[in-house]
């Protein structure tokens, strides 16, 4: 038996381990890239989420005076109680929404980490079943 019946499984009901171990439905799937395009879908995903989040920021540190190029304005009137309480306000729902953009940035992130992983873990346990299937060859 070639390389190829071994890893595809031709030889259904042997009892070659290469044969059992590599069986078509099995080897497909380890070679199903679909792993992959989950792991960069949601890189695509935290690299919009970033740019949205470093907005979100840019937006906070005008409003608390912070930011160099817009420090000389006086956007809001601090004598005006009515608009001190709506800039409190804004500030409270402004942040808020930041930390949920770090949230889900922290989330999406530990996502494709362990997309990454076992996307390794496939890679190596096709490896070992290809040297498994050669080994099966060799004793043939």
């Amino acid at each position: 038996m070639d390389k190829a019946n071994c890893l595809y499984g031709r030889e259904y009901g042997t009892n070659k381990v290469g044969g059992g171990l590599g069986r078509q439905p099995g080897f497909l799937s380890l070679n199903n890239k679909m792993l992959e395009i989950m792991s960069w879908g949601l890189m695509e995903t935290m690299t919009a989420e970033n740019d949205y989040n470093q907005h979100i920021r840019r937006f906070l540190n005008i409003l608390l005076g912070d930011d160099p190029d817009t420090a000389h304005l006086d956007l809001i009137d601090s004598y005006n109680v009515q608009e001190a309480a709506l800039l409190e306000q804004l500030l409270q729902l402004v942040q808020e929404s930041l930390s949920r953009s770090d949230e889900f940035l922290y989330r999406v992130s530990e996502s494709r980490d362990r997309v990454a992983f076992a996307i390794e873990q496939k890679s190596q346990l096709k490896h070992y079943l290809a040297k498994v299937a050669d080994a099966s060859l060799k004793l043939s």
